[in-house]
């Protein structure tokens, strides 16, 4: 077993779907793909890079691991994936562990002076997360595409919940 490690950075234009959000918390609205960008790196990506449904190589073993971001970058709006769930078609969990959260940190450079830019040679500590699934199993011959649904909760820059939303992204897994 090989045990590649993908992530998958899921960069999401709240600005543009921020009235599309379902307002009542723990609810969530299906929101158009033209929202979401999912990206990796270029050597296990087969198709759509930047778009809504990434669809990337994976072999038995591999570990994908998927973290969110706004397309400010958290400055005015915040996004949580909140649910990691099966859609429709081929059996999840045939080809994917259950995806759980994995707690971790980020480190963020201390800024000591903005005007010119001088950053003091030490971090700070932030609490972080990510989804994480293993891909145990490979289809004998051809591929298979597994949908599965991605919730999300939005929080303005003063913590405020703005709303949730959801979208059906997939993964292809390709037989040998």
């Amino acid at each position: 077993m090989s045990q590649r490690i993908t992530d998958i950075l899921v960069a999401v234009d709240i600005e543009s779907l921020l009235g599309s959000l379902n307002k009542t918390q723990g609810e969530y609205n299906l929101v158009g793909g033209k929202y979401i960008h999912m990206m990796t790196y270029d050597g296990t990506v087969i198709s759509d890079q930047g778009g809504s449904a990434l669809n990337i190589s994976a072999e038995i073993g591999d570990v994908i691991r998927w973290r969110e971001v706004t397309l400010s970058a958290d400055s005015n709006y915040s996004i949580v994936l909140t649910e990691f769930s099966h859609s429709f078609g081929e059996d999840l969990e045939k080809y994917l562990t259950k995806a759980s959260v994995i707690p971790t940190y980020k480190y963020i450079p201390v800024l000591e002076n903005i005007n010119p830019l001088k950053i003091v040679p030490a971090t700070y500590k932030v609490q972080s997360h990510y989804w994480q699934c293993t891909v145990i199993d490979r289809p004998e011959s051809g591929k298979v595409t597994l949908q599965y649904t991605f919730k999300f909760q939005v929080f303005n820059n003063i913590g405020r919940f703005m709303g949730g939303g959801m979208w059906d992204p997939y993964i292809t897994i390709t037989a040998y």
